[in-house]
């Protein structure tokens, strides 16, 4: 799981991934893979969530399965304009629990 907290306004973000959260994404992944533990068979899981500027955030989903990185991220989110269930979204995405690592025969 990685935090990724930028200088960078929600406006600047909208169409695109910003340089912040490709890197993060690729350092944990990098750092899952050197560290060893990692079965060439399974899936490569990272969760990270974005805060921005001035006071919003999105979750992005990354995967590894040894050929790819697959990423998805939700839309940006407004924490304050938003109703009260904004945040627990990111709350339910923060206590989750990675479901199945391994990858399907190919």
């Amino acid at each position: 799981m990685v935090s990724i907290i930028t200088n960078i306004y929600e406006i600047d973000a909208q169409s695109h991934l910003t340089d912040q959260e490709i890197c993060a994404i690729s350092f944990a992944l990098t750092f899952k893979e050197l560290n060893g533990g990692w079965d060439k068979n399974q899936i490569l899981p990272v969760l990270a969530f974005t805060y921005m500027v001035p006071n919003h955030g999105r979750i992005l989903q990354a995967t590894y399965d040894g050929t790819k990185v697959s990423i998805q991220h939700s839309e940006i989110w407004d924490f304050e304009a938003q109703s009260p269930a904004t945040r627990e979204l990111f709350l339910r995405y923060y206590l989750s629990e990675i479901v199945e690592t391994r990858v399907p025969n190919r």
